[in-house]
């Protein structure tokens, strides 16, 4: 989906620097690449920088007419793009410096406040609970130092508060978007190649995407479900796209409880939306969510989603609506789920359809990108008593104003 072109645009653009900790494949840079051409196309001149070097998105970014820069950090954490990073915001002066994720939150509130940049935004992506309690200080100082911090879902929103300590007048939700016109082809299930040959080719796919790091994505909890499905006489092919700590441990839980080929473990995959395309429904186990990106890909995609009743997911599936859900770590129920959904595919498909309608109306690029780039518009317009970018010049989308 490609942005339309502006009525007209305004004489003087805001410089807007995105900082990402690295060029590769993630939901944060996922959601960026189909954001920031409406943004870009709405008044404000974009670049992106990464801590650390170059990878496969570089171009990606390049292609949409969008600068790239990259600080050439070492390791976990290089202290040195602290300094390269100031440099840098010294040298371009942007209006806006917009981090996300942790590592990015801390160099550029640093640099950000250093350099004078007018407006620096933080931002949390997820229910982060794997912050220790001098990540959390570490984390608070950094907002101290920012103008503000942006999440995907109030789920993520209540958590920081809550559990995290942080002021509520300082976080902002800006909901995460998908590209329903690019998703819109798997709605036609065609099957798409495993590896090596792998897959019995059964009809009655059961598909997981996302990382594989225990408890927290249910992972376990969904194998334990599977066997119950295998017990009940079900025929099922098990997909699981995804890497992380825990695969090899979930691997060997898989053989124990007797799974066989009927379970696949695929790892990362590029055309991960495509390769969902041909699954009768995907499974989001996990036991907490801040947003799920993959469930808004599946809706988009036509692809039947049943998940937990748990954060994020519940601000996006209406169970019985748009999609069904289960107690988080329930494997009883999960499978009594699993087992009804592919029992019944019309049901099946009516949610499927009702979930595709519900994303275009509210969760598309565009409504996003217009909540971000107001976001933008009110930031600057404290600062300077005048909004940079025109608002006339973009549709308000339906989960627009969250300032």
């Amino acid at each position: 989906m490609h942005p339309p072109a502006a009525k007209s645009l305004p004489a003087r653009k805001a410089k807007v620097l995105q900082l990402l900790v690295g060029y590769t494949v993630g939901g944060v840079e996922k959601q960026l690449l189909g954001i920031l051409p409406w943004v870009k196309r709405w008044g404000y001149e974009i670049s992106v920088c990464a801590l650390k070097g170059q990878g496969p998105l570089t171009r990606e970014f390049r292609a949409m007419g969008i600068p790239t820069l990259w600080l050439g950090g070492k390791g976990k954490w290089d202290p040195r793009v602290v300094g390269r990073l100031y440099l840098e915001l010294r040298r371009s002066r942007p209006a806006i410096l917009h981090c996300y994720t942790t590592l990015a939150n801390w160099a550029g509130a640093l640099a950000g406040r250093a350099a004078r940049v007018p407006v620096v935004v933080l931002s949390d992506r997820d229910v982060r609970t794997w912050l220790r309690y001098w990540q959390r200080w570490v984390d608070k100082c950094a907002l101290s130092l920012g103008t503000c911090m942006t999440m995907p879902s109030e789920a993520v929103k209540r958590f920081d508060m809550e559990r995290l300590g942080y002021p509520a007048q300082r976080l902002v939700v800006v909901p995460n978007g998908v590209d329903v016109t690019g998703n819109a082809a798997c709605r036609e299930r065609q099957d798409v190649p495993l590896r090596n040959g792998a897959g019995r080719g059964c009809p009655q796919r059961i598909g997981y995407v996302g990382r594989i790091v225990e408890p927290l994505k249910g992972v376990g909890v969904l194998l334990s479900a599977l066997r119950m499905l295998r017990q009940d006489g079900i025929e099922f092919e098990a997909i699981l796209v995804g890497d992380g700590r825990d695969r090899g441990p979930m691997e060997l839980l898989s053989k124990r409880l007797g799974l066989g080929d009927s379970v696949i473990f695929l790892g990362e995959r590029k055309d991960a939306v495509s390769l969902m395309g041909s699954f009768k429904l995907l499974v989001v186990p996990s036991l907490l969510e801040g947003s799920p990106n993959v469930v808004l890909e599946a809706m988009a995609s036509g692809v039947p989603v049943l998940a937990t009743a748990s954060g994020g997911t519940l601000e996006i599936v209406k169970h019985g609506v748009t999609g069904w859900l289960v107690p988080p770590g329930d494997a009883s129920a999960l499978a009594k789920a699993m087992a009804w959904l592919l029992k019944e595919p019309e049901a099946a498909n009516q949610l499927a359809l009702q979930a595709r309608a519900w994303v275009a109306r509210n969760r598309s690029m565009e409504a996003a990108a217009s909540a971000m780039a107001r976001l933008y518009d009110t930031l600057l317009a404290e600062i300077n008593g005048s909004i940079h970018a025109g608002e006339g010049d973009r549709p308000v989308g339906r989960q627009g104003a969250a300032w």
